[in-house]
């Protein structure tokens, strides 16, 4: 009998130390969220020179201006390329023509541009019912 009361007895005992331990870390569970909770509003209201500041900010300052000077070098060369184009086509146009109405010498060339086109004109329609 007394063994069980030694045993009863000090199972209480381990049950107290328990109870407290589990009340100690409920109250630092309190505590760990209250201060999440208060450096997550710091980080919300952090300065915007603490951010101007860091290394990964001006990190990616630079990149930007690096990206910005190359987009508007390759918009140069897209209007250079756009102008240069447009004046082949422009210079293609006025030879067509002139093959077209006979200006670039031999009179029979106009002839053989409209024979073609009536040639290409009924291929196109017979490829087009076959399929």
């Amino acid at each position: 009998m007394e063994a069980v009361q030694s045993d009863l007895l000090e199972a209480k005992e381990l049950a107290q130390s328990r109870l407290e331990e589990i009340e100690t870390l409920s109250s630092q569970l309190v505590e760990a969220k209250k201060q999440l909770d208060t450096l997550q509003c710091q980080q919300q209201q952090l300065p915007e020179s603490a951010v101007k500041e860091g290394a990964t900010y001006k990190n990616l300052q630079s990149q930007f201006s690096i990206a910005a000077m190359e987009g508007a070098q390759l918009r140069g060369c897209l209007e250079e390329a756009k102008s240069l184009l447009m004046s082949a086509r422009q210079l293609h146009f006025s030879q067509l023509e002139d093959i077209r109405f006979g200006t670039a010498g031999g009179g029979g060339v106009s002839e053989d541009v409209c024979g073609l086109e009536v040639c290409i004109s009924e291929a196109v329609c017979c490829a087009g019912l076959r399929k």
